[in-house]
């Protein structure tokens, strides 16, 4: 008999005997492949990465030949793995910043019947001493009146120095009712949670999950635009203080589409911010009639989106992300068992959020867009909603008028100012 025992997308095998009653399975591990695997370390003491440094989270590890390109990033202990064909190929940790060094820089890997798989390990080291935090904040489900409604902030050091976090959510008490967080709040007053994280080394992160319940109609109202910010509140001396703080904006809803793509800065962005990630949220539940062994979603990134910018930032499930070419994104979950709605609904949904930065070459009218094709086991994809941001200019448009010496008086003035040429 064949089945998926691995949740992996390839049936396997299974032998059962008759004489014994035993079942043997075998595991379908596809076409043989070559690979390169490796660990990305940080060693903070600039002594040589030893067992004793930690592995750098999603990290991401490129390899390049001719005409071809596979990236993946790391997973949790800093681990990667690339399946690739024959050839000759160029490593490398694409956007690392310049306060970072890398070693080695960039080491070229043969892969053929002699060497069918390498390891190739990186390690990172501080060359330039630099304060920069980040956050990013994520609802995982939509505001609908009188439900749970989740948040989720990442914060991540992607300086080169430990650093402590003092961080504040911003939230409308009345409307959203705040019933939980993990790690707990220090302090919760009217509207304001407020959290500390200490100790956060460089090139690591810590997820912040907070619980609310929406208020129920009339106190919000359908359409109505529920605003949520967060911030880190001391930002003196961090490198780019700009992505020390983030807000969404969400309309309430009564129904809506379980498989689909959000993006959180809107429909617009002001062309000044162009420099700055967008933020996307892609959904799927599965609604189907049995349980879902695996869930895919490809998506194909916009060509004023930079890939090499590209951060996974967390999923409801584990899951891992390659991208092919520089625009093929690929999330996958692997031996998910996602029950169906109609048996679990909670437990049939699912999310992928991450991050990504537009092109330096974006202008005014400049429009990105963002959809989805989720894959259930072996059925055919659903395609998402399309979402777009279009890059406008919110500056005044102001003709440009001659300016005249004039003269105000009385000054000081009472009850009328009088305005005169000179």
């Amino acid at each position: 008999a064949t089945t998926d025992f691995t949740g992996d997308g390839l049936p396997d095998f299974a032998i059962a005997s008759y004489n014994d009653d035993s079942i043997v399975w075998l595991e379908n591990r596809g076409l043989t492949t070559r690979q390169i695997n490796g660990k990305v370390q940080y060693d903070a003491d600039s002594n040589g990465c030893t067992t004793q440094d930690y592995g750098v989270v999603t990290k991401l590890v490129q390899a390049t030949d001719s005409n071809f390109s596979l990236a993946a990033f790391t997973s949790a202990a800093g681990t990667y793995q690339l399946n690739l064909s024959d050839g000759n190929y160029t490593l490398s940790l694409p956007n690392t910043a310049t306060h970072f060094g890398v070693s080695p820089l960039e080491p070229i890997v043969q892969l053929n019947d002699a060497l069918p798989a390498i390891e190739s390990n990186f390690c990172i080291t501080p060359a330039i001493a630099t304060e920069d935090l980040e956050i990013s904040l994520y609802p995982t489900n939509s505001v609908r009146a009188g439900f749970d409604h989740q948040l989720k902030m990442i914060v991540k050091n992607v300086g080169s120095v430990e650093k402590n976090a003092a961080i504040k959510l911003y939230h409308p008490a009345n409307k959203l009712l705040f019933q939980s967080a993990e790690p707990q709040a220090n302090a919760s007053t009217a509207g304001v949670l407020e959290f500390t994280i200490s100790n956060l080394q460089p090139l690591t992160e810590r997820l912040l999950t907070v619980n609310f319940t929406v208020a129920v109609i009339p106190i919000v109202n359908l359409d109505e635009i529920v605003n949520i910010g967060v911030e880190i509140d001391d930002s003196a001396g961090d490198a780019t203080p700009d992505n020390n703080g983030a807000s969404v904006n969400q309309s309430v809803i009564a129904s809506y589409d379980p498989n689909d793509i959000t993006v959180f800065e809107g429909a617009t962005v002001p062309i000044e911010n162009a420099n700055n990630y967008l933020h996307y949220r892609i959904r799927f539940e599965n609604t189907g009639n049995t349980y879902a062994d695996r869930v895919v979603i490809k998506t194909t990134l916009d060509s004023d989106l930079d890939w090499s910018t590209l951060q996974p930032e967390g999923a409801s499930h584990n899951y891992f992300t390659t991208v092919r070419n520089g625009n093929e994104v690929t999330f996958t979950f692997n031996a998910i068992y996602l029950p169906a709605a109609s048996q679990n609904l909670a437990a049939a949904q699912g999310y992928v959020l991450f991050k990504i930065k537009p092109k330096n070459t974006v202008v005014v009218g400049t429009e990105v867009t963002a959809m989805a094709a989720i894959f259930f086991d072996f059925n055919p994809p659903i395609i998402t909603n399309t979402a777009t941001t279009t890059f406008v200019n919110t500056a005044l448009d102001v003709d440009q008028v001659a300016v005249e010496k004039m003269v105000l008086y009385p000054n000081p003035v009472d009850t009328l100012l009088r305005v005169s040429p000179t």
